[in-house]
């Protein structure tokens, strides 16, 4: 699985995305599979693949920090959270 490619294949607005943005969602595929980015699998992750698609980033990450991913995944989803909202990387 190259979850890069999957990323730039899947998700309309990939290229205007900053890197910090980018390497989250990239973190996210390789993490959940391609699919929750899929168009053709919105019914797992609609919202956040609206708002990104948006260019809403805090909403984006609303949408991840009330999902059943942050809860498994834990201080790396809070970080990923953080990157989604302010496009800097954590530190």
């Amino acid at each position: 699985m190259d979850a890069i490619a999957d990323a730039e294949e899947l998700l309309p607005v990939w290229g205007e995305l900053d890197e910090v943005r980018q390497a989250t969602v990239v973190n996210m595929v390789f993490n959940l599979g391609p699919g929750f980015i899929s168009p053709k699998s919105v019914a797992y992750w609609p919202r956040f693949n609206a708002a990104l698609n948006r260019h809403d980033f805090l909403s984006a990450a609303f949408q991840m920090d009330r999902s059943k991913w942050h809860k498994q995944v834990g201080p790396r989803a809070d970080e990923l959270i953080l990157q989604m909202k302010t496009g800097e990387w954590k530190e």
